[in-house]
């Protein structure tokens, strides 16, 4: 077993349960990370279940004490995201930047982050894949994110991305 397999052993058994006030774990995460790592703090209701780690990997679940559940995924290789089209969203003049997050066609601004949206009624999943606002111009962002959200109302999946920081 190698270092690094053992550390992430001992990461996933000491945050298992740990409220998402706690950010120290995600902070250690950081440290072992080539790139920005995004954490929240959320009510006292949504809890870290788990993180996985894979190389340049990274997923963060978070869960609702009513059943929902969050993924979010840290990954520089993230694939099918379509840079021009979002370049010229923000390009748009009727493009706002809020921190409530606007809705326009299949892209969306939260806080200081922009990306695709995309629902699927059917599976009642939620997707989010994003970059933070000022790589939206750079030929290959550093690290790109992406929410998974199951069960999730439109509402709490946008405060859920608001209250999103660097760790």
């Amino acid at each position: 077993m190698t270092a690094k397999r053992a550390w992430l052993i001992l990461l996933l058994l000491l945050m298992a349960g740990c409220s998402l006030e706690h950010t120290s774990s995600e902070e250690d995460v950081q440290q072992s990370t080539a790139y920005p790592v995004l954490s929240t703090e959320l009510e006292e209701e949504w809890t870290l279940s788990s993180v996985m780690e894979d190389e340049t990997l990274l997923v963060f679940t978070y869960e609702h004490v009513d059943g929902s559940r969050i993924e979010l995924v840290h990954d520089p290789a993230i694939q099918g995201m379509d840079h021009r089209a979002l370049r010229e969203y923000v390009l748009s003049p009727e493009h706002t930047l809020t921190a409530a997050g606007v809705l326009h066609h299949s892209y969306m601004s939260v806080n200081h982050f922009v990306g695709e949206w995309q629902e699927s009624e059917a599976l009642q999943k939620t997707h989010f894949t994003f970059l933070e606002r000022s790589q939206v111009f750079e030929d290959h962002a550093e690290v790109y994110y992406q929410i998974i959200a199951e069960d999730v109302p439109k509402e709490k999946m946008i405060q859920f991305i608001d209250s999103l920081d660097t760790v």
